[in-house]
């Protein structure tokens, strides 16, 4: 197979000589999709993008904003941006070739690793979670304040849930299928959870 210069042409992107010039490689969100290709007098060579749609949902299945999605590319992770006030945000991908994204949400970051097809969905979804203070009689208690930690590097950071309700109460949605700890302060008392 012989690659003559100049005329395989890719409708977009950049087209490079493979090993010993018998492969053009093209170049799309840094990703190598390789197809062999002879050429004769003239050729064009099409690579089609699809469009993947990364999704946030809540617990009881509805979209909704403020996820902040990455996509890994030339060796690092790329903003995308936030998902809008439908829960979305959009990427054209070259199709079958492993593409990874990342959904970061109150702290916590998830990933998931795909193999594109057309008009894919990403799916991130929440779950609720409540901290509850009763006292000895199993009755709740208002006025605890509850915070949720999620770990870093060495250490967990911290962040604010709320106040305990009159059912002693306080919830909050937070990305499933990830690990926490869970705390509540009470008349200057703090205790915390192991790991969720």
């Amino acid at each position: 197979q012989v690659i003559s210069k100049g005329l395989c042409k890719p409708v977009k992107g950049r087209i490079n000589k493979g090993k010993n010039g018998t492969q053009p490689k093209l170049f799309c969100n840094a990703i190598a999709a390789e197809w062999p290709c002879w050429v004769g007098l003239a050729a064009e060579v099409v690579f089609q993008t699809v469009k993947m749609t990364i999704v946030l949902k809540d617990s009881q299945g509805n979209k909704f904003e403020g996820g902040e999605v990455k996509y890994y590319q030339g060796g690092t992770w790329q903003t995308l941006g936030t998902t809008s006030l439908a829960g979305e945000i959009t990427k054209e991908v070259l199709p079958n070739v492993s593409s990874s994204f990342r959904m970061i949400y109150r702290g916590i970051t998830q990933s998931k690793s795909v193999t594109p097809t057309a008009n894919m969905e990403v799916l991130y979804q929440t779950a609720r979670v409540t901290v509850r203070l009763k006292n000895s009689q199993g009755n709740g208690i208002s006025g605890g304040v509850a915070k949720y930690g999620v770990l870093g590097t060495y250490t967990y950071t911290w962040y604010d849930m709320g106040t305990t309700d009159a059912d002693g109460g306080a919830s909050i949605e937070l990305l499933s299928n990830a690990s926490y700890k869970f705390s509540v302060t009470y008349e200057g008392i703090w205790k915390e959870t192991v790991s969720q």
